[in-house]
């Protein structure tokens, strides 16, 4: 319980419970559990109102069914095939249903023109602002420059852009986050792999593979497709907190009490140190603290040799 007590769950999902987040972290929690007890054709089944909550749900399928692939069970892997080609129609006809979006443009053009907007943004701190999002939340800098796109490239109701100068604080933003929305989770993980490399998830069963692999892509992914870096990162969950907890008690089975209990702490101080110092706008601060905090659980893994053999399948 006390890895849950972390500002993705009590403001990013509880805080928001109007968004989808809430709801979709319930579904794929019970996805998780069907998974865990061995009632595959159920978590199939889940697979679908997933998808109708939240399209990325096809990371979650691509990677399941990659798995599935590997293992040699390709009629599982085929189900998962059919039911991503089945979610995303649904969802799509769904959509259309609504208002189009800002920029007046087919979701195809939209979703491709993402990854670069969103990572100028999210590394480099440099915005990109369409005429039509000019004043708009996010989108309050004045650009030292404007682009008038050729015929041949304008798309929807985008006809020019400005540039904003860099802005420091927002890549400090998304390295506090990676560093501190889910606490000393990205150390401990570092030093499991560290370690035993790809042993850590030789071994392990396909539900803890799914909850390592589709959580740490959605953690690596996040910035290259976010506009609200906070929620989607937040995603990432399964492999910190379903993955990570598992993998440590597999591979540190001697670990005292002690040890446990001064981890718990420096995971919650990760989490909330740097969420406080960031609402107050210290955002370099915000940065050193979730650093130093990742620094100290290294340092507090460093001594420890009580590592086993990998997990064996369950």
């Amino acid at each position: 319980m006390p890895l849950l007590l972390t500002p993705v769950l009590v403001g990013d999902m509880f805080g928001l419970y109007y968004c989808q987040d809430l709801f979709f972290a319930a579904l794929l929690s019970c996805f998780f559990v069907a998974l865990i007890k061995g009632h595959t054709w159920l978590a199939l089944v889940l697979l679908l109102p997933l998808y109708l909550t939240r399209e990325s749900t096809i990371l979650l399928a691509f990677v399941w069914a990659a798995l599935a692939w590997v293992e040699s069970d390709r009629l599982l892997a085929g189900v998962c095939v059919v039911i991503t080609v089945v979610g995303l129609f649904v969802s799509r006809q769904f959509a259309s249903l609504g208002m189009p979006n800002v920029h007046h443009t087919n979701e195809f053009v939209f979703l491709a023109l993402k990854p670069p907007f969103d990572s100028l943004r999210n590394f480099f701190g440099i915005v990109l602002v369409p005429s039509e999002m000019k004043g708009k939340p996010g989108f309050t800098c004045a650009p030292f420059a404007t682009v008038h796109l050729p015929r041949l490239l304008c798309y929807g109701s985008t006809r020019q852009f400005g540039i904003c100068r860099p802005d420091p604080s927002a890549p400090l933003h998304t390295f506090t986050l990676w560093l501190s929305l889910f606490g000393i989770g990205p150390a401990v993980l570092w030093t499991l792999f560290r370690r035993n490399g790809r042993r850590t998830l030789v071994g392990c069963p396909l539900w803890l593979k799914l909850a390592a692999i589709y959580g740490l892509l959605a953690f690596l992914v996040a910035p290259f497709v976010s506009f609200w870096l906070e929620r989607d990162i937040g995603y990432a969950w399964p492999v910190f907190w379903l993955a990570v907890p598992v993998l440590f008690m597999g591979f540190y089975p001697a670990s005292t009490p002690g040890l446990i209990g001064v981890l718990l702490l420096e995971n919650l101080a990760a989490c909330w140190i740097p969420y406080a110092l960031s609402l107050s706008s210290a955002s370099s601060w915000a940065f050193a603290a979730a650093l130093t905090m990742q620094a100290l659980a290294l340092w507090t893994l460093s001594g420890k040799s009580v590592m086993r053999e990998p997990l064996a399948s369950a």
